[in-house]
């Protein structure tokens, strides 16, 4: 069951668990203003993370804008997850930009242990620094302290199905669902979950000169994720794409900066 692989989450989960315990004895509806400050809080820094790493035009920041709001207008599921892992991807990409060795491996080590696929986050150290002897070190320190975090689980880390379920998922969108989803439907779940957020990273991507092979290889990842690691009709983990769409924007820029000073 996809929910199995949520035993890898727990220490994020308990220390929200913990905060929220303290507030609620303040007043009982502390919990519920605290969860919204948190993740707006977390949205906010992660728009400023990539800001600051890509120094990006207004035009394109109000597409971080008008991107949270399409996501936001849609149902969502583990909307905290998704928030939390933007969040670290975009630390992770300031951190290797800027050469910042302790907060790129912070990073990645909270990015694991928020989710799973927080693993993806540490090729970013390839997109702007050709050093695998790091990349080798950064991937070996935060799998770990993954594995030590969760050491009473080890057996299950080692079994596929613990992260990749095989099952039928009740109450989700799957593979076998798709033959009996009305040509609407099916047209409307593609073109939301798919075409919209990897056709705008490609978009700046394939009309770029510079072709960074390792945000390929992230976005090649992460569509195979979506496609058989997590529902299809899942649009809160598109969120996480964000930082890379801007990361294509930033070569894309690149290029044509290069080429007005030229």
């Amino acid at each position: 069951n996809m929910h199995d692989r949520h035993r890898v989450r727990w220490a994020k989960a308990l220390a929200l668990k913990n905060i929220f315990q303290v507030s609620s004895d303040i007043n009982k509806s502390l919990p519920y203003y605290l969860d919204i400050l948190l993740h707006s809080f977390i949205l906010f820094f992660s728009f400023l993370l990539i800001s600051k790493t890509f120094s990006t035009e207004k035009k394109y920041i109000l597409l971080f804008l008008l991107y949270i709001t399409f996501v936001f207008q849609q149902y969502l599921g583990e909307y905290s997850y998704s928030i939390f892992e933007m969040f670290f991807l975009s630390l992770a990409l300031y951190s290797s930009k800027n050469k910042k060795h302790f907060l790129f491996l912070a990073a990645c080590v909270f990015a694991t242990l928020n989710r799973e696929s927080g693993f993806i986050i540490l090729l970013t150290w390839l997109i702007f620094n050709e050093e695998y002897k790091k990349f080798l070190g950064f991937s070996f320190l935060t799998s770990l302290i993954f594995i030590m975090v969760n050491y009473q689980i080890l057996e299950c880390l080692i079994d596929p199905k613990f992260f990749i379920s095989l099952e039928h998922q009740e109450g989700q969108v799957n593979f076998g669902d798709i033959a009996s989803i009305n040509i609407f439907s099916l047209s409307k779940l593609l073109i939301v979950n798919f075409l919209l957020p990897f056709g705008l990273g490609m978009y700046f991507y394939l009309n770029s000169k510079i072709k960074n092979k390792f945000l390929l290889l992230m976005f090649i990842i992460y569509l195979l994720v979506f496609l058989f690691a997590t529902p299809l009709h899942h649009i809160s983990v598109r969120l996480i794409l964000i930082p890379l769409i801007f990361c294509s924007i930033y070569f894309y820029k690149l290029e044509q900066n290069s080429y007005s000073k030229g």
